[in-house]
């Protein structure tokens, strides 16, 4: 047996079963290699239920590419069992390692089987993906956490499926889902969901275990319940705290991006960070008047109602999830903007 034909089974082995698929950049395979953190988008073929559970953190959802996805369906439709649905995860990353190791093996393999991957589309740091309504489809805005995506032929490639600490954001039925998460260790927090801009209007979260299934919100009464909620304290605080952490992504991604400029990032971060700890003490504080001014748009409680449809509802009590809004504030939002516009003019030069 040849080294070339041993190399395969040297590196690609049984520890395939808990990994997801790699796209390694090396001479062998014709991967190229990057150097900077960026942002992707892909478009997906999924509903929004699964979405919802697939952010939630449920482990039967998963986001795939059309091969997988296909096999992974007829699995599960004909009562797949746990096991056989961790073989094939294992088969498409062990077929990939095995590729990417063999010389000449990659380009085949994409050549003849590229529904194994996603086609991803490189973007700028602060664009925004569209939002599709009505056609069942998804685009995700996505981070390379675990350095498995790779460029060949001029084309960025996804292999496999798409990892829950990956995505940034989803845009689905003209709502956008923003997976907000520690900016260090990439934990989940919560996920926030917002419409056409980029104006939080409230979070979705798990439901209780032994809660009973809900129908869909059809009167005043349950939209009282929500209006309510927006009003209380507790969601006053947890708004707070979604832009305070918000916050703290933009200014880890700039610095990981930038490591010259870390002293600055901490010092614009630490300084929104106290103002957003002076306004939650004192909301009514005559200097955050001016930054209603800096918020542009904010939503109206019919823009609430038409974004969060009977179909959203429908997916989220099929998610198992609910929702909880925020009462949007100009004030929050203008102090959020300006920190952007000043992180900008930092990375511009």
């Amino acid at each position: 047996m040849s080294l070339n034909e041993k190399l395969p089974g040297a590196v690609c082995d049984e520890t395939m079963i808990a990994r997801a698929p790699t796209l390694t950049p090396s001479s062998t395979s014709g991967i190229e290699a990057w150097k900077h953190q960026k942002n992707w988008s892909v478009e997906a073929q999924t509903q929004e239920v699964q979405v919802l559970s697939f952010l939630l953190g449920n482990a039967q959802s998963m986001i795939a590419a059309p091969y997988f996805a296909a096999q992974r369906a007829a699995l599960t439709g004909s009562g797949g069992t746990a096991k056989e649905l961790t073989e094939l995860r294992r088969r498409i990353s062990l077929g990939v390692c095995t590729a990417l190791v063999t010389p000449g093996k990659m380009k085949s393999l994409m050549a003849e089987t590229p529904h194994w991957f996603f086609s991803a589309r490189l973007e700028e740091e602060k664009a925004v993906p569209r939002l599709l309504k009505g056609s069942g489809r998804a685009v995700f805005r996505i981070q390379d956490s675990e350095g498995r995506f790779g460029q060949l032929g001029g084309r960025w490639w996804v292999p496999g499926w798409i990892e829950l600490q990956e995505v940034i954001s989803v845009a689905i039925e003209g709502r956008r889902y923003r997976r907000l998460a520690h900016p260090i260790t990439n934990g989940t927090r919560w996920i926030e969901i917002s419409g056409d801009g980029d104006l939080p209007l409230g979070f979705i979260y798990p439901k209780p275990s032994n809660a009973v299934a809900s129908t869909t919100v059809k009167d005043s009464r349950d939209w009282k319940t929500l209006e309510a909620q927006a009003d209380s304290e507790a969601s006053r605080q947890r708004q707070i705290e979604s832009y305070r952490l918000s916050l703290e992504i933009e200014a880890y991604r700039l610095a990981t991006l930038k490591p010259g400029l870390s002293e600055s990032v901490r010092k614009l971060q630490e300084f929104y960070k106290s103002l957003l700890s002076a306004y939650q003490l004192y909301p009514e504080d005559p200097q955050f008047a001016v930054y209603a001014k800096k918020s542009g748009k904010i939503s109206t409680l019919t823009d609430t109602h038409r974004l969060l449809d009977s179909e959203f509802f429908r997916a989220l009590d099929a998610a198992h999830a609910s929702v909880s809004l925020f009462k949007p504030n100009p004030k929050l939002h203008g102090l959020f903007r300006e920190y952007q516009e000043r992180l900008a003019k930092l990375r511009a030069p």
